[in-house]
């Protein structure tokens, strides 16, 4: 028998289907989710670059205390006390679904910067007046979270407690190892297909 061209031309559509098949697969997107509540570390440990997903900067010019301290609030019996001074979280990859928890004494609010695949959006969390339970902030509106700034403007016996941190780091998948030798097979498939010739009845 012999190959009908138009059998080729189908053969060529279903094999470039495979490849960008198999190609979108293994580079799929997967989330990986991370929660950190800080109940690890001591009371008064100064948190900077100990966590890998993240790096604690003081701002120039400000007395900052981002230290481990009892939380009056969620994840006991740890959180970031906030005394005095601005602060960034600055993320080591772009995060998605960022969340946390903060309460507060003797505040009326704190604001944040948050930078993400947009732009800047500056928002403002006023406080509930409840220092002992722990309000929700939700920034899972923003995509491609890169840094958090918290502007606390926080004075005299002011403090805030931030604790549970939650959100998705996004990774572009590698393929899997058995993708290489099964694209490859698929290309020596077609080379075979295309050389081979032409046989009459």
């Amino acid at each position: 028998g012999c190959v009908a061209s138009s059998d080729m031309k189908h053969l060529k559509t279903r094999l470039a289907g495979f490849l960008t098949g198999a190609l979108l697969l293994g580079n799929a997107p997967t989330a990986q989710a991370v929660v950190i509540d800080f109940d690890s570390f001591a009371v008064g440990t100064v948190i900077t670059n100990q966590i890998p997903e993240f790096t604690i900067n003081p701002v120039a010019g400000t007395i900052v205390d981002v230290v481990i301290g009892s939380t009056l609030i969620s994840s006991p019996p740890h959180g970031i006390l906030n005394r005095n001074g601005d602060f960034s979280i600055d993320f080591t990859n772009a995060v998605n679904n960022f969340s946390f928890t903060s309460g507060g004494e003797n505040t009326a609010s704190f604001g944040v910067n948050v930078t993400h695949s947009g732009g800047v959006t500056n928002l403002v969390f006023p406080f509930d007046g409840i220092s002992t339970d722990a309000d929700l902030r939700d920034l899972s509106a923003f995509s491609g979270i890169t840094s958090v700034y918290f502007d606390t403007d926080l004075s005299g016996t002011d403090l805030i407690i931030f604790d549970t941190f939650t959100f998705d780091i996004v990774t572009v998948a590698l393929p899997e190892p058995a993708m290489p030798a099964l694209v490859g097979a698929a290309l020596i498939g077609f080379g075979v297909f295309r050389k081979r010739p032409r046989t009459v009845p």
